[in-house]
């Protein structure tokens, strides 16, 4: 089984702690959480391969996360649940969902899952930067950016889940909004668009100094950015 990162989003403490402790057993690096704003605070922080998300979380809808995830993330998503309607497994699917389980599930299934989903998602990684050509390469766990020379450059936190952003994105613009609001500044104030346009701007040069080239990030004004050469998350 492939080894990889998860979180698991449950407001059960009992529950939670039951699978963190199960699936660490089975050889992963786990993360659990116990609402949708720990998730989101966890994901800023680093990349996780696959997310296991309780419908009936206390801030959030969980359908809202896996539609959050899926639109913003390359992750894997798994939805744990006690509603087991085939419309709930009908809309967990349509936003997204790679499997919906229903509790009770013996947690050999639920890793037996998360491990599959892994390696399917490496698999398909590699054959794409084999046919693409990946240049860059991102390591949210190290927090390094290795340029197409394989120059490691340190990143800060904000630097990583900017990066993960785009890259998640592919070629695709990502909007400011968006990336304001993953990044937590406050997108209805001045301070915020100012501190995000720095921190690019910091970070092509820390790319350029220590690099010696130029990190492919296309600025379109007054919409967002967008990473603008083959790269992969690892």
């Amino acid at each position: 089984m492939a080894a990889g990162r998860i979180i698991i989003v449950e407001d059960d403490v009992e529950q939670l702690e039951t699978l963190v402790e199960f699936l660490e057993l089975k050889g992963f690096d786990v993360h659990g959480a116990q609402c949708a704003l720990d998730l989101f605070q966890a994901l800023v922080g680093g990349a996780y391969d696959v997310a296991i998300v309780d419908i009936g979380l206390p801030d959030k809808s969980g359908f809202k996360v896996v539609e959050h995830l899926r639109q913003n993330t390359s992750m894997g998503i798994i939805v744990l649940t006690a509603r087991d309607s085939m419309d709930d497994k009908l809309r967990g699917y349509e936003l997204g969902a790679d499997h919906y389980f229903v509790k009770p599930l013996d947690s050999r299934e639920l890793a037996a899952a998360a491990g599959s989903l892994i390696e399917r998602m490496a698999c398909s990684s590699a054959s794409i930067d084999a046919a693409s050509g990946v240049e860059w390469r991102l390591a949210p766990s190290r927090w390094m950016l290795a340029s197409p020379a394989g120059q490691d450059v340190k990143l800060t936190e904000k630097e990583v889940a900017f990066l993960h952003l785009l890259l998640s994105h592919g070629n695709e613009v990502v909007s400011r909004d968006t990336i304001l609001q993953a990044l937590d500044y406050r997108a209805e104030e001045s301070y915020g668009g100012r501190a995000l346009a720095v921190m690019v701007t910091r970070l092509r040069k820390k790319i350029r100094d220590q690099a010696g080239v130029e990190l492919p990030i296309k600025t379109i004004r007054s919409h967002g950015y967008s990473f603008s050469a083959p790269a992969a998350i690892v």
